[in-house]
Formats: C-alpha cells, structure tokens, sequence
C-alpha cells in the first residue's frame, strides 16, 4: 500500500472521537510519521537501484520472498513434518562460553560451525531462500532446525549459551504503573497525583481502548495495537521509532513496519525491526496463514541481520570478541500474539537468533490489564536497546584506538552475505 494513503486510512477508519486529547495528539504523530517517510532517505536511497540478475530457482525473477510461496514449492518449504514448534531461550545464567570467532565447541565436543556449515550445504536449491541457514542464521527457535546434525541436548546448549550472553529480563513495572493497572487502565487527568508519570501511557492506552474492534486488518491492526503501545511505553529520547511500509534494502525485496533507531550513535544504528503479519479476525483468530507468518519471519531474521551487517564491516580496526557484544531486536506480531527476537554474530558467518519473550495483547478494554504484561517487555526491550547503544559506542571507540594507535591490524569479520 503506499504510504499516502496507508495513512488516510488508518486515520479515517481508526479515529472514533476526533475530539479526544490523546486521539488530536495520534493524529499529529501520524502526521509527523507520515512526513518523515516520504521525505527521508528512503525515496533518495533506492532511486537508480540496480536489479541484478538472480541465478536462483532456475532463474525465476523474485518479488521479495513471495515467489518461494507458490504451488510448486511450497510443500518443499514448509509442511507439518519440517517446521518444529517456537521455543523460547531459557533464563540466562549469567555465564557464557568464552567467545572465539573460530572455534565454537560444545561440552559433547561437537563443532558448532562445522556442524551448521556441513548443514548449510545440504539445503536444497529449491528452499534455500526459506531457510535461515542458508542466510548465516542458526534458529534457536528451533523451527526450523530439521535435518541438522544437532541433536536436542546440542539444541539446548547452544539456546542456554545464547541466552546467557543477551542476558534478557523482564523488569516489573514501577508500582504507580501497577496501580494504573490494577485499577483497570481508568483514564487519568492532570489533578491526579501520578498523571505526569502516567500521561502518556494512558493516552495510548485509551486510544487502543476506543479503536478496539472485533475485525481488524493489517494496518489497522498495526495502528491501533502496537503503534500506540510503543508510543507510550518507550520514553528514551535516545531512540526514535519510525513507522510505515519501510524499505531496508537496494532492492526493494525486504519491508518491515517499524524500526527503531539509536540516535545518538554515530551511524543512527537500526536497532530493532517489527512487522505485523496480517489482520485480526472475530475471537482474536489471526487473518495470516502459517505460510505468511513464515515468510515475514525469515524476512525480519535478513533484515536483523543486514543491520549487523552493515555495522561490523565498517570497523576494521576491533577485534572479534568486540563485535560479538552487539545485539539487535526483532517482533512479530500476529494476530494478538507478539513475539520479540534478539539476535548476534558468532564468528565465521553465523547469527544467532533466539525468541526471547512473548505476552497476548487483550481481545476487548475490558482486559486492558493485561497490558501489563506489554509494559513490562517494553521497558525492558527499551532498556536493553540502551545497552545496545553502549556497544556500538564502544565498538566505535575501539575502532579508532586500533586504527590510530596501531593496536589492531586492519582485518575484516568472517560475514554471510548471501542476497536474494
């Protein structure tokens, strides 16, 4: 849809009362939004942008990813009997193995790189594009680790390694916002005793409550769920949230519908991407089938990864171990179901990406109480992109002391750079 009227019919159909300060104020962000994206870099980025030739799947030109779903080869991709259920990385422990971009043993002795690489060669030509290994992506969701030499035990040591360096956790919410919870989301005003603290969550929080409809599509969906819950729940003026129809690569094949940027890091680091895979049906039944949900989430892992991409390969001057500490965040939403990914680079050209948290957006305002739950995975996601915005500066700060002090050879990270 483009961008243009994508706006006009969010605000047309989603507004109720136009009146309301918290509605006038979505308006203006959407404005704002709006504006951004059609004067931004995205239009300049991609003009003149070439189509190469794609020598894949018999020549067959590509739209994004959507030609890999036709008839023919969809029973390749994706069936009951090749795609395992999601599960999530357990606790961290505080402890990891010591990272070495060239050697990655299990306690059982297996080599984790030769072991994924050796899998990598046996994708078949027809489902490469489908697969994350054949983009560099190890799947500790374990969807999709199917025919690898990895065995459960190896699964859950290379899931508890993971999780041990992101190191996530949920944080509770502060107790003004417990109690906002607990009294049901009621709306607050200026006499209240904690309305500075709490304005803008309940403005977005009334607005998801009067746009709250049975029957939903994708960009209504997106604009009354999740947009609003980011706009009120993330305050660091350290990170800017752009939304829309958002084009991410030379090619125009990957689209996301939300990205956060660092600001305050030198290159505007892109720290996480979100997409919102189809509609809302009656009872809260997503309108996307598996294939959908499939394809926007190998899409969003190629995005992740493309963001850490481009990052390591313009510091030549660090050390492994130093680009190893940066982590970037992904969501899916489908349906009223969010799921939040993380992701890094191991060394030798693999990424590591692990689902790392989950919560169930509530199906009517009369279960605004479980937002809670949201709250509390924001916050923390938003405090984690801070500590992401630390290792890009100090990735940036060891570049130079090893460039001008001659303290690391120039030398370039062992990437996957596969492209459609």
């Amino acid at each position: 849809m483009v961008i243009a009227s994508y706006f006009r019919e969010c605000a047309g159909k989603l507004i109720i009362d136009k009146e309301l300060p918290e509605t006038k104020e979505l308006i203006r962000e959407l404005k704002i939004q709006y504006e951004r994206i059609n004067n931004e870099r995205y239009r300049e980025s991609y003009k003149g942008a070439v189509k190469h030739d794609n020598d894949h799947l018999n020549d067959k030109s590509m739209d994004g990813f959507e030609s890999t779903f036709d008839e023919f080869y969809k029973d390749t991709i994706m069936n009951e009997m090749t795609l395992k259920e999601e599960i999530m990385l357990p606790s961290s422990k505080g402890f990891n193995f010591y990272k070495d971009s060239f050697d990655y043993l299990l306690s059982s002795g297996v080599d984790v790189f030769e072991t994924f690489h050796n899998y990598q060669a046996k994708v078949s030509k027809s489902c490469k594009f489908m697969t994350p290994a054949y983009w560099g992506i190890l799947d500790l969701t374990n969807e999709t680790l199917n025919g690898t030499d990895f065995t459960d035990k190896d699964i859950k040591e290379l899931a508890q390694d993971f999780a041990n360096s992101i190191k996530w956790e949920s944080v509770p919410a502060e107790e003004s916002v417990q109690e906002y919870f607990d009294n049901g989301c009621k709306r607050i005003y200026e006499i209240d005793e904690n309305y500075e603290t709490l304005k803008k969550l309940d403005n977005a929080i009334q607005y998801i409550k009067i746009n709250t409809k049975d029957i939903l599509t994708e960009e209504e969906l997106k604009m009354s769920l999740i947009f609003p819950l980011f706009r009120g729940i993330f305050t660091s003026d350290h990170i800017q949230n752009v939304w829309g129809e958002i084009k991410v690569d030379s090619l125009n094949t990957q689209r996301v519908d939300m990205r956060s940027i660092l600001i305050r890091t030198s290159n505007k680091f892109e720290a996480i991407y979100g997409k919102v895979v189809g509609g809302l049906q009656p009872i809260g039944v997503p309108t996307a089938h598996e294939e959908k949900r499939f394809l926007d989430k190998v899409t969003l892992m190629i995005v992740m990864r493309d963001s850490l991409n481009d990052l390591l390969m313009k510091y030549k001057h660090v050390f492994d171990e130093q680009r190893m500490d940066i982590i970037v965040y992904g969501w899916l939403q489908v349906g009223l179901k969010l799921n939040f990914y993380a992701m890094d680079w191991r060394g030798n050209g693999m990424y590591r990406f692990g689902l790392i948290d989950q919560c169930t957006l509530p199906l009517n305002k009369n279960y605004c109480n479980m937002l809670e739950d949201t709250y509390c995975v924001l916050k923390s996601l938003e405090n984690k992109l801070l500590e992401t915005e630390q290792a890009v500066r100090n990735l940036f700060s060891n570049n130079v002391k090893g460039k001008c002090r001659g303290l690391v050879a120039e030398n370039d990270p062992r990437l996957n750079l596969n492209k459609a």
